[in-house]
């Protein structure tokens, strides 16, 4: 990118710091900012300082450090509202999460990261996960099974960018990789113990959402609640059938109004 003449580095700087951010972040000073991105104080220093004025960070002086400002949602809110498979999946995620006592989330497939878009939470989940969270896509069950229902020139492209970031690990990744293709086909999901979230496990299902675009349903609950085969398969089950209501609801969709999502 850096000989592209077209590539404005000023912005992607910017967004960098943006995106520095994680969800347990409530302020970061720009010796913080500057290990995570990657470039010199003296350049974050200036961009905290225009996202200051742009509106997008918001300045603790006392503590010389910033916080993401609300209007940051402003960004995020058009992508959200672009997706009406949220609200047509929102009830039927609630009843899993309460029945299940977890949490169920729908994902998409944003570059090497599965993005959840809506979130239900039962009973024990907790405070996380929530939307705009993301997992890698392939040390998450949801990251893959959106993974396992790329076709094969898109799992190639993204196993293969994925080791050129981190290729000491490319190994594992290939692993990762070669075990969602086998949990795929032989269960059509993908189950992961105590890799995103340590003590919790994670199985996904792909499903085809709107104008082609593929979304994945996940489940996390206790590691402990799925300590026999036979809780396994039933939590597989129950993920499998509100899947299919999911899938009931955008096929209705579909057909009342060709146009959604467009």
């Amino acid at each position: 990118m850096k000989q592209d003449p077209d590539f404005v580095t000023a912005l992607a700087r910017g967004l960098r710091v943006l995106t520095c951010f994680h969800a347990n972040d409530i302020e970061l000073g720009n010796g913080e900012i500057s290990q995570r991105v990657g470039l010199p104080p003296a350049t974050v220093a200036r961009l905290t300082y225009s996202l200051t004025q742009l509106g997008y960070l918001r300045s603790i002086p006392r503590r010389h450090k910033y916080a993401l400002s609300a209007q940051v949602l402003s960004i995020g809110y058009p992508v959200l509202a672009s997706l009406p498979e949220r609200e047509l999946a929102r009830a039927h995620l609630k009843d899993l999460a309460v029945a299940s006592h977890g949490s169920v989330c729908l994902a998409v497939a944003e570059g090497l990261q599965a993005v959840y878009i809506e979130v239900s939470r039962g009973l024990d989940a907790g405070q996380y996960p929530d939307i705009g969270q993301h997992r890698p896509l392939l040390h998450s069950s949801v990251g893959r099974a959106l993974f396992a229902a790329m076709d094969a020139e898109q799992q190639a492209s993204a196993l293969n960018h994925l080791c050129v970031i981190t290729p000491s690990r490319a190994q594992e990744l290939r692993d990762a990789a070669h075990q969602a293709h086998q949990d795929f086909r032989r269960f059509g999901m993908c189950h992961t113990e105590s890799m995103a979230i340590p003590g919790w496990s994670g199985i996904a299902i792909p499903i085809k959402g709107l104008n082609d675009r593929t979304l994945a349903i996940t489940l996390g609950v206790p590691t402990s609640a799925l300590d026999t085969r036979t809780k396994v398969q039933q939590a597989r089950l129950a993920l499998a059938a509100t899947a299919s209501r999911v899938s009931a609801a955008f096929q209705a969709a579909r057909k009342a109004k060709p146009q959604v999502g467009r």
